[in-house]
């Protein structure tokens, strides 16, 4: 019979996806040259204090448009 997952397994996989996408959102910042060191400095504090919110952002407004 299955058991069901252990809580702890699905919250590790749901923090791994979230680190993820901050981790890639934040390098594609670094290596946008399209970006000045101004924006990318206000960017990197918005990464630091927001999170995944400033990724989500980033996302929705600088990568999608580039890409």
């Amino acid at each position: 019979m299955l058991q069901p997952v252990p809580t702890f397994v699905i919250s590790v996989l749901i923090s791994l996806t979230v680190i993820s996408f901050w981790l890639w959102m934040f390098v594609e910042m670094i290596r946008n040259n399209d970006m000045d060191s101004t924006a990318k400095g206000y960017w990197t504090v918005a990464f630091i204090f927001l999170s995944i919110f400033a990724a989500g952002l980033y996302y929705l407004n600088i990568y999608r448009r580039r890409a």
